[in-house]
């Protein structure tokens, strides 16, 4: 790549870049680049490769949703590259492996609960998943005068396992295609757009060693309600499988300076279907997401920048469950069809990094932070309804150090979750029971006042035609009353 051709003399130019790319005023802009491969041209004026391997640590008193399990241990190693071949022509790419496991993942046989939910099937055995996961992706922009085209493609293949009674194996496909343009409307001013279709499934053995068990899987339709009539250990394999679209317009500019904009829309029906039912469609969800941003770069003068961020997201989602008669030989008719549960998550975030340049290649950072975020979420009959507030404020602060062949990056963070609620409903919630249980543990975490603290030092250093690179982080939150969460993570790589 190029920052392998610099010699000795000129060791300082890769450092630079390094320090240029991991700015968090420049970390911010190139967010904004992201979502269209046409604007990717302008994401970076540089070519930065890399190849790294990381170990990460999770750890969680009480799981946050019992679904999503009480940590992970996970080992990977990946590339990434992006290189300008030329002003009017860019190439980037991505490959990893990660192996490890999810830890006592109860009421889902699935991995991708929070996309898939809330038609899975489920258990209160639980126990660790052991994974093997694979992503590729690459894209590709050319700009022909004012014009820009791009394309890129991501690919994610996983396996998940478990080693007792009920088995699980699970296997995911997930793929992304997007194309984009974009056009220079004015003088270094940019407006693009894109769209794409993602293809997903997911198929969910399970198996019992044991032939002699009292374990049932239940076929569970949200917020703790199951479909009776398919419940019990001959359910054993289900099948998860979608189709969505994307659009997305930004306005931006080739520079990043300036005001930037960008929106995204998103949707997709998530089908459950039942394997040992001749292939019925028990329920589906119709998803629709909307996210927006928008920056602006302000150089107040040659040693302070400014570059304040505005963020929203909204998500949808309706579930449907269908309804059959009584089966003749394996044909199952569908008599009907109930539309019980919705989920509505609305998130609004703003952020406002200050940067100073402290000396020469020393930069601090402050940047004050606070998000807004309403979580509702309902099933019609049995009556069942929770409707939670936040309001997260927070400050991050960083210094990044350039001293000839070495790089020091160190950020701290810190901010505390405030919780607003309405008084929960769980009409004909057996609350004794294990998946009553499981109800009021997520709803208690999802209530649950919160301070966090995140700490992260990375340290480079210029070695030839390389550089070395050395990261580590730790993250606590602790749940008033309840418990921590410990995240770890590490990584050794090069770059070039």
């Amino acid at each position: 790549m190029a920052g392998s051709i610099f010699a000795m003399a000129e060791t300082p130019a890769l450092i630079n870049r390094i320090q240029n790319a991991a700015l968090p005023v420049n970390r911010v802009a190139t967010m904004e680049y992201s979502h269209n491969p046409a604007t990717m041209l302008y994401s970076d004026s540089v070519s930065l490769s890399s190849i790294a391997v990381s170990a990460d640590y999770s750890s969680l008193d009480r799981a946050v949703m019992e679904q999503t399990g009480t940590g992970s241990r996970l080992l990977s190693i990946g590339a990434n590259s992006y290189r300008k071949l030329s002003k009017d022509m860019a190439v980037w790419g991505n490959a990893s492996f990660t192996t490890g496991s999810y830890r006592n993942i109860k009421w889902s046989d699935c991995i991708d609960y929070e996309y898939v939910a809330p038609y899975v099937l489920g258990d209160d055995t639980g126990g660790n998943l052991t994974t093997q996961c694979y992503k590729f992706s690459g894209g590709i922009a050319k700009s022909v005068n004012r014009w820009t085209m791009g394309a890129q493609a991501r690919y994610r293949a996983e396996i998940a396992y478990r080693n007792h009674d009920p088995r699980i194996k699970t296997i995911v496909s997930d793929l992304d295609v997007t194309i984009g343009a974009s056009l220079e409307v004015a003088d270094k001013r940019i407006l693009g757009v894109n769209g794409g279709i993602s293809v997903y499934n997911q198929n969910c053995d399970l198996d019992f060693y044991n032939p002699v068990n009292d374990i049932n899987t239940y076929t569970l339709t949200g917020m703790g309600t199951y479909y009776r009539r398919f419940m019990g250990n001959t359910n054993k394999n289900s099948g998860y499988n979608s189709i969505g679209f994307s659009a997305g317009a930004q306005f931006l500019s080739t520079d990043k300076s300036g005001f930037k904009a960008s929106v995204c829309v998103e949707s997709y029906r998530m089908k459950q279907q039942l394997r040992n039912f001749n292939n019925i469609t028990l329920g589906f969800t119709d998803n629709l997401t909307v996210s927006a941003s928008a920056s602006y770069r302000w150089n107040v003068n040659n040693r302070l920048t400014i570059e304040p961020l505005l963020t929203g997201f909204f998500s949808h989602r309706k579930g449907t469950e269908n309804l059959f008669g009584n089966s003749t030989g394996a044909s199952y008719d569908k008599i009907g069809s109930n539309s019980f549960y919705r989920h509505n998550r609305f998130d609004a975030a703003i952020a406002l990094p200050i940067q100073w340049t402290a000396g020469a290649k020393t930069y601090i950072t402050i940047a004050p932070h606070s998000s807004f975020s309403a979580n509702e979420e309902r099933y019609a009959t049995p009556l069942r309804k929770t409707d939670v507030l936040h309001i997260v404020p927070g400050v991050m602060a960083s210094l990044s150090m350039n001293r000839g062949a070495w790089l020091w990056d160190m950020a701290i963070n810190g901010e505390y979750r405030l919780s607003h609620s309405q008084e929960p409903i769980w009409t004909d919630l057996d609350t004794t029971s294990a998946l009553g249980a499981c109800q009021l543990n997520n709803y208690s975490m999802l209530d649950a006042e919160s301070c966090k603290g995140d700490i992260r030092l990375n340290v480079t250093r210029h070695m030839g035609p390389v550089a070395l690179n050395g990261s580590i982080f730790y993250s606590l939150q602790h749940y008033r009353s309840i418990g921590n969460t410990n995240i770890a993570g590490i990584s050794v790589g090069v770059i070039f």
